[in-house]
């Protein structure tokens, strides 16, 4: 398995804890039984938010390449078929598409930057 597989594997194994300690928070709560409060510890919550944040940005950084192949293949079309509305638009959506990667780009930086935060602060 690659180290990617093994991130997400772990990613979904933690989510689903905490899928099921909401489910029994739900379940006390729907039967009027009051359990023990537990403590959060924000490093923690930190953390996974952290990782749901890396992995949204991970999907909406391969959104704007799509965008870019997208738009080079109405290009394409545009010169082939000499329309100058479809190339136009081809070129638009290729910008586009730079333009949202190069963001995502740029979030991905800061997501990291975040994550050294917390890394900091669990030491």
């Amino acid at each position: 398995m690659t180290k990617e597989s093994i991130d997400e594997v772990l990613f979904v194994k933690t989510q689903a804890g905490r899928a099921r300690e909401i489910i029994r928070n739900l379940s006390r709560f729907s039967s009027q039984q009051t359990g023990p409060q537990d403590l959060v510890d924000l490093r923690d919550v930190i953390k996974e938010v952290v990782q749901l944040r890396s992995r949204h940005w991970r999907i909406t950084d391969g959104n704007g390449k799509t965008e870019e192949v997208k738009g080079k293949a109405k290009q394409a079309a545009g010169n082939l078929t000499d329309d100058e509305r479809l190339k136009a638009e081809g070129e638009a959506q290729e910008a586009g598409g730079k333009v949202q990667a190069g963001f995502g780009k740029a979030r991905r930086k800061v997501g990291n930057a975040i994550k050294d935060v917390g890394d900091a602060i669990k030491k």
